[in-house]
Parts: structure tokens; C-alpha cells; sequence
């Protein structure tokens, strides 16, 4: 089971730039708090953009308070993942065993 990995490396690296992106900003904050303070700011900017504009073409303007809880949820469950995944520990799921 690969999944998101086998992807082109471009995109995975994105994609765990994004997932870790509460410990990378907590390691720059540590360096640069103002820094850090700009790119958090600007991602939550790109991120609400994106998100408004799906939730427009989708006519489901009423899921708004959701969004706004997503990003708590991203910085939260994205580290777990990507610390999850890289444990070895198997995982079964609909009655199939993966490594």
C-alpha cells in the first residue's frame, strides 16, 4: 500500500510540506517569529481562497463554519499522519492486512 507516495516527487514533497506545515512553522517561528507569523498568514490566505471558491462552484455556501474549522483540523491531523505512516505497525482495514 503506497498510495500518495507514488506520486510525482514533486507533488510529494508538496504534500508533506503541507501536512507538516504546524512543525515547520513552530521550527521558523523559533527562528523568525515574524516570518513565521507571514507565511501561516499567507497560507490561511491561499487556503480560504481555494476553499471559497469551491464551496461557490459547488452552491454550498452554508458549509462556511466547516471551513473555517479545516485548517485547525489540517495542522492537527497532518503530522499524525505523516507520523502514523512512517511507524511500523500494520493496519488492517475491510478485512485486509497491510504492512
Amino acid at each position: 500500500m503506497r498510495g500518495a507516495t507514488d506520486l510525482p516527487l514533486w507533488m510529494v514533497v508538496l504534500l508533506y510540506m503541507q501536512y507538516l506545515a504546524a512543525p515547520l512553522l513552530l521550527v521558523l517561528a523559533w527562528i523568525s517569529p515574524i516570518l513565521a507569523l507571514g507565511v501561516y498568514l499567507s497560507k490561511l490566505m491561499i487556503q480560504t481562497m481555494v476553499l471559497s471558491f469551491g464551496l461557490s462552484r459547488l452552491k454550498q455556501t452554508n458549509l462556511w463554519p466547516y471551513a473555517l474549522l479545516f485548517d485547525i483540523y489540517q495542522l492537527i491531523i497532518g503530522p499524525l499522519s505523516v507520523a502514523f505512516y512512517l511507524l511500523p505497525t500494520k493496519i488492517e482495514w475491510k478485512g485486509r492486512n497491510y504492512k
